[in-house]
């Protein structure tokens, strides 16, 4: 009877000792596997973002080029941003800067270069602004900022933002 206690015990401690150790690698699998996840999902973040910024630049850099930028120049620039799938990225704009002194001059200009009815209103005075004149909507059709203009027959409905 003593030999069947014994048999008995020592099964039990070993089958004990199995499922510990079962566990225990199944935890490091695990861990090792939730590891490996993070480690892709961050490599996925990395070069998804590195995609962003490199449209971007090259938007900006062939724009910034452009020293007589106009509304038609800014949408063809912009348009591949519109196919190019950037989730979570709702719009791009054309900002400039003024002072109050520029403020008139400088919406003159930009009426002058296809941002119709756009109205620049500054919330404070005594600094300078950033007003954004073009903007381009990019899970929607490109878009301008200031108020409502005639549409040309052949181009889609533009939406619109308010300066300022």
């Amino acid at each position: 009877m003593l030999l069947a206690v014994a048999v008995i015990a020592v099964g039990v401690i070993t089958t004990g000792l199995i499922v510990s150790g079962l566990r225990t690698a199944q935890r490091e699998n695990a861990e090792q596997v939730m590891t490996q996840r993070a480690e892709m999902a961050h490599a996925a973040v990395l070069a998804e973002t590195e995609r962003y910024r490199s449209l971007l630049e090259a938007t900006a850099t062939g724009l910034a080029t452009d020293a007589n930028l106009n509304w038609d120049d800014f949408d063809a620039a912009t348009s591949s941003l519109d196919r190019a799938g950037l989730k979570g990225a709702s719009s791009v704009a054309f900002v400039v800067p003024a002072t109050d002194a520029q403020i008139p001059a400088v919406q003159k200009l930009w009426r002058s270069r296809g941002a119709d009815g756009l109205v620049l209103k500054p919330t404070a005075t005594g600094t300078e602004h950033y007003f954004s004149v073009f903007n381009r909507g990019l899970r929607s059709p490109g878009t301008r900022s200031g108020s409502t203009w005639p549409r040309p027959a052949n181009r889609p409905r533009r939406w619109s933002t308010r300066a300022g």
